[in-house]
């Protein structure tokens, strides 16, 4: 990873911001430079983009991107969060004393149904997770839970990753920052993009859904390209019916492995008033703006029109 930047690298820990004088390179450096501040580098850690979104970083290639986005600015700014953070604590610290007094008062007058009714329950429950019990594959699923959920954290960050001489740089792209467009519908997205790595993607390198809500229609494949070289790559996607954020994250095979990374974001919304729509696009706006300024003056074709014409 270069680190050819003057930048000023901002550690947010709530109200208080301190400078992190040595920039670190790495996923692993900067895990290392938090636990010589704080003491632990158990810590969720975002950047903000272009639309004030928190964006995770949990990897070299994050890092990276981070890196990047922030490029040529004066300083970048990386919130971290304590991950073990029990929140229901305070909850349960606020409670007024009287009300756990009355609780408890409460269940002291129904200990006897309780004591009848438990001694029967528990043992059942206990006979249950024995050898062979009803309950034991239950308690063994749960228990395997927490191994599964790292598990398939750890497969998913492998297949992210891009492999060591490949890199993908995305020149341009087809969409607007902020893409309204209609919940269900069928759009394509497409990026220019650059062959900055060492090899070459060889002709049948495919485009993979790795995560997200937008989804593939079709597999798409794509010729040869050689380091230095520019392609675009047009993907058809399906939004989701429901309304709000919908984000895609797609792989470049080639080989089997992981040559970039590829992102998108569109805001689904229900096309309510196609009438309208129709309106405003006959006057030369596009769909998207058209969408966009109804969404945001609540369906008011003039406010919507007045909006597109002073923003």
């Amino acid at each position: 990873m270069s680190l050819n930047r003057k930048i000023t690298l901002k550690i947010v820990r709530g109200e208080e911001i301190r400078v992190m004088h040595l920039m670190p390179s790495t996923w692993a450096e900067l895990q290392e430079s938090l636990n010589n501040m704080y003491g632990s580098s158990n810590f969720h850690i975002t950047y903000l983009d272009e639309e004030g979104d928190h964006i995770t970083i949990g990897n070299d290639m994050d890092l990276e991107e981070a890196y990047n986005f922030y490029s040529g600015k004066p300083s970048m700014k990386l919130f971290i969060k304590p991950k073990n953070v029990v929140e229901d604590y305070e909850e349960f610290k606020t409670e007024q004393p009287n009300e756990k007094k009355s609780e408890c008062n409460q269940e002291g007058q129904n200990w006897g149904q309780w004591a009848e009714w438990g001694e029967n329950a528990w043992s059942r429950c206990f006979r249950g997770f024995g050898r062979g019990g009803r309950c034991r594959g239950m308690w063994d699923m749960l228990r395997g839970a927490g191994k599964m959920k790292k598990q398939m954290k750890k497969m998913w960050k492998e297949k992210s990753k891009v492999a060591k001489g490949y890199k993908m740089k995305v020149l341009q792209k087809s969409f607007p920052k902020r893409w309204v467009v209609s919940c269900g519908s069928t759009i394509i997205i497409t990026w220019s993009v650059m062959n900055k790595g060492q090899f070459s993607w060889t002709e049948g390198s495919v485009i993979e859904d790795l995560n997200g809500t937008l989804k593939l229609l079709e597999p798409v494949y794509i010729s040869e390209v050689n380091p230095g070289e520019v392609c675009n790559i047009s993907i058809n996607v399906q939004v989701p019916i429901d309304q709000g954020k919908h984000n895609g994250l797609w792989s470049l095979s080639v080989n089997g492995q992981c040559a970039g990374i590829l992102r998108a974001k569109v805001y689904a919304s229900a096309e309510t008033n196609t009438a309208k729509v129709e309106t405003l696009i006959s006057m030369g706006f596009t769909r998207e703006v058209a969408m966009r300024a109804l969404e945001e003056n609540g369906g008011d074709l003039d406010l919507a029109v007045s909006n597109i014409l002073h923003s």
